[in-house]
């Protein structure tokens, strides 16, 4: 489907601000639920039994919105167990507001469940996976995913160290039950990644391009930076942007065929761009050269000296007295 030409302009005006990775949709690893500095790899230094809380950090290709996000995490060494009962998907846009219709985590019925537990782990022969970590809508009236920009008041949603938008996806707990090295991988998992693109002037990221959407830009007149009603991405809000969205009312946003949609994970390592998966045919899969997401470095416990026993200690505090009376003269214990 051909886009209208003002659409495809600011698609391209979007895209062109960000970096190549604004092509793709993107999400990463982080220890932060408050901040990022963008796509990023984690690196946890843990000690045995420690349990370490990673957050899924995304964001959509440049100008448009998520419809359907899927995730999985998977370990690569048996050092690491997900631990069962910690897995959350961030839904809520401001209190009231969900991001999408359905979600599956620790939470849910079904609840979510990792592959392994701590012991079936410690037996050898596997390693752990997180799969189906979902959001996702199932009618025309389903409320917004995240994207393309932070909306005013949005939980979760938080301008990176790049200078680009970044939202708070799920996040879980991974347990290190085993000295040694591991890492995790972002998949995409089994209901896939879809996006919509937003249409022109839709500045209460809503779907359509109304009434509404007016009451937005008035209230953001004269923002400067990232703001949904900067209609014409000149970085400002101002009367420029009334006319965006007057010449563009009645417009409705674009959902998009699985298909269209490439996702990449983490940050480029190497001078080498993160291979792009394929919303449809690369999921529960890693293609070669995505380098890890996070690498745990598990140190055993350092063995410390025990402390000598009480009754250890009590003995050796009477052995002077024991010394002394045994050097006692005769008279004194015939006296005693």
């Amino acid at each position: 489907m051909r886009l209208p030409l003002g659409l495809a302009a600011a698609v391209i005006a979007l895209s062109a601000s960000s970096d190549a990775g604004a092509v793709s949709a993107h999400f990463w690893l982080s220890t932060s639920a408050v901040a990022t500095p963008g796509p990023s790899n984690a690196d946890v230094g843990a000690t045995l039994g420690v349990t370490t809380r990673l957050y899924v950090w995304g964001r959509p290709t440049a100008g448009r919105q998520f419809e359907a996000v899927s995730l999985n995490v998977v370990a690569t060494g048996p050092e690491v167990d997900f631990v069962d009962g910690s897995f959350l998907f961030y839904n809520q846009i401001d209190g009231s507001t969900d991001r999408f219709e359905y979600v599956v985590d620790s939470t849910t019925t079904p609840t979510l469940g990792s592959e392994y537990n701590a012991f079936e782990l410690g037996l050898g022969g596997v390693t752990d996976g997180l799969y189906g970590l979902n959001g996702f809508n199932l009618t025309a009236t389903a409320p917004r995913g995240p994207g393309p920009v932070c909306a005013s008041g949005e939980i979760g949603c938080v301008v990176a160290g790049d200078g680009q938008p970044a939202w708070l996806i799920a996040s879980f707990e991974a347990a290190a039950i085993d000295a040694g090295s591991a890492d995790l991988h972002l998949q995409i998992g089994d209901r896939g990644v879809v996006e919509r693109i937003t249409a022109v002037g839709d500045y209460d990221l809503l779907g359509t391009v109304d009434q509404p959407d007016h009451a937005t830009w008035t209230a953001g007149y004269g923002a400067v930076g990232l703001h949904a009603a900067d209609g014409n991405l000149d970085g400002v809000v101002d009367a420029a942007d009334y006319t965006v969205w007057r010449d563009h009312i009645g417009g409705v946003s674009q959902l998009l065929g699985v298909a269209a949609t490439t996702v990449r994970f983490g940050e480029d390592l190497g001078g080498l761009d993160e291979p792009a998966h394929n919303a449809l045919t690369d999921r529960d899969l890693n293609l070669p050269g995505d380098d890890a997401d996070a690498t745990f470095t598990i140190a055993a416990p350092a063995l410390s000296v025990p402390e000598p026993a009480t009754a250890l200690m009590a003995a050796v505090a009477l052995m002077p007295l024991i010394r002394k009376r045994g050097a006692c003269p005769t008279e004194i214990f015939s006296w005693r």
